[in-house]
């Protein structure tokens, strides 16, 4: 089955073919996206681009080494526009963003949009995850 949150192919792959393996990471993975949801939401409630931005990184990290495209590219998409928030030093972790940063009104209805988009391509993952594990019980 082709799963448009997930290349599961390669996923299986990158865990030796161990199925189960996979789960429990994907699990993990869901854990982390309900979390970094519930922080991003945090974030923009208080105005914290740096939040919003960290949050958005782990994502972006976790769902990049397991294959799930979609929220890779949203997490990417919304972590690098909470940057051009970011005040220059705050954050020593993370370069600082290059550029002419757009008006702080223009990040946060972008950063909402992206936010929006995130949540969306979360649900496709939820769903399409409780369709893995249950396919090979």
């Amino acid at each position: 089955m082709k799963y448009k949150s997930i290349d599961l192919n390669q996923a299986l792959e990158f865990v030796g073919g161990d199925y189960e393996f996979l789960a429990d990471v994907l699990n993990d993975l869901l854990n982390e996206v309900n979390t970094s949801e519930e922080e991003m939401q945090r974030g923009i409630d208080d105005g914290d681009f740096l939040f919003v931005m960290k949050a958005a990184h782990r994502v972006k990290g976790a769902a990049s080494s397991l294959f799930c495209g979609p929220l890779t590219e949203v997490s990417q998409d919304l972590q690098m526009t909470a940057k051009e928030g970011v005040p220059p030093g705050a954050d020593k972790k993370h370069a600082e963003f290059k550029g002419e940063p757009r008006p702080p009104a223009v990040l946060w209805r972008e950063v909402n949009r992206l936010f929006d988009d995130y949540k969306k391509e979360a649900e496709t993952f939820r769903h399409e995850l409780d369709d893995i594990i249950n396919s090979k019980k």
